[in-house]
């Protein structure tokens, strides 16, 4: 049986440290390039049918990493559960409920 160790003996950065470190900057990399798909897709589908709105939000981090959470990372399959998220939302005249947007109907008295 072996251990993992959590420190160098030279006192470096600590192995979890390290991993950490590694996966913050998947994620970092993971939401530029589907705020770069999303930029890429709004491009190629806007019209004037839809009068050139946006699929998506792509500043709010919180928002894209749920879609990439559940694709498991995968900025395409992201990509493609956000435009049709989108889709059902404009099809039911329903808006996302962002934080700003819940705290306006939790104080309406909703819940």
């Amino acid at each position: 049986m072996t251990s993992t160790t959590t420190s160098t003996p030279s006192g470096g950065a600590s192995i979890k440290q390290v991993q950490v470190e590694e996966t913050e900057a998947l994620v970092s990399e993971r939401l530029l390039q589907l705020r770069i798909a999303i930029a890429e897709h709004d491009l190629r589908h806007s019209s004037k049918k839809r009068g050139g709105a946006p699929v998506a939000r792509a500043d709010d981090d919180e928002h894209l990493l749920r879609f990439l959470r559940v694709a498991k990372f995968d900025v395409g399959k992201a990509l493609r559960k956000l435009v049709r998220y989108q889709a059902v939302l404009a099809e039911f005249g329903a808006e996302p409920l962002t934080a700003v947007r819940f705290k306006e109907v939790f104080d309406a008295g909703v819940f």
